[in-house]
């Protein structure tokens, strides 16, 4: 399985209607594929103000990986129904990511004073990329 994630930063801000709090938040989007098949496609606004393109990254892989571990669960429990030999590798997911920032963020599960503010919520990742279960790239 793999998995493409992305954010626009504040992209609905501009100087007309820059008193909505809306026009503020950022975009998530990110298509997750099996067997080079996309099964998911996602584009939303994100539900918390991000204060930089590192987090409104970080934010966006995280809603993706909470969409890709259960799609992981439910092939690796319907193998066997369907015949399906599945390998170790189809086990283990990639995500691509274009920020240094967001992927630094999930490798390293450690308080930085510019990301230090960043919600508990959005980490709950990190310990399947630590076991290797699903790998950033």
């Amino acid at each position: 399985m793999t998995a493409y994630a992305d954010a626009d930063f504040a992209g609905s801000w501009n100087f007309k209607n820059s008193d909505e709090a809306s026009s503020v938040l950022s975009r998530s989007g990110y298509l997750i594929m099996f067997s080079n098949c996309p099964i998911l496609w996602v584009s939303k606004m994100q539900s918390d103000i991000a204060l930089s393109t590192t987090e409104a990254e970080y934010i966006c892989l995280s809603q993706c990986i909470r969409d890709l571990i259960p799609i992981r669960t439910i092939i690796k429990e319907l193998a066997p129904i369907l015949n399906m030999d599945i390998s170790d590798s189809l086990i283990r997911s990639t995500v691509f990511e274009d920020n240094k920032g967001a992927i630094e963020l999930a490798k390293e599960p450690k308080y930085r004073p510019r990301t230090k503010h960043i919600g508990l919520k959005w980490h709950h990742f990190r310990e399947h990329v630590k076991k290797g279960t699903v790998k950033i790239l």
